[in-house]
């Protein structure tokens, strides 16, 4: 019977959307840094995305930043990363700094206050 022709195993249907590309994911990485010139405009080292100010947003208004090894540390660590690693590291890094901020804020000082 069937269990002779599937090696013993059950036969499996596979439905596919033809208008996905599925070759793209299977040819590179998912890396942060394949995702970032995948989906937003990346030259060299400069990535540009839409303004977080909604009026300049809707003008079609941008903000562009440099991803620069030597300068930014996120950016060096994690370029080459998963990118579910890079978004855990992301919420890591964001935790740390509002722990910070909670810090001053119950110190009453600045950053620099030991």
């Amino acid at each position: 019977g069937s269990a002779t022709v599937f090696g013993g195993k059950r036969p499996a249907l596979v439905l596919l959307d033809r208008g996905v590309d599925l070759s793209a994911a299977l040819r590179h990485t998912a890396t942060y840094q394949a995702l970032l010139e995948d989906t937003l405009p990346f030259s060299r080292t400069t990535v540009t995305v839409p303004s977080d100010d909604e009026a300049k947003a809707e003008a079609g208004g941008t903000q562009k930043y440099q991803l620069n090894k030597s300068h930014d540390m996120f950016w060096a660590t994690h370029s080459d990363s998963e990118f579910h690693d890079a978004v855990e590291a992301t919420r890591t890094l964001l935790k740390d700094v509002c722990d910070r901020e909670d810090e001053i804020r119950r110190r009453g000082g600045s950053a620099d206050t030991p």
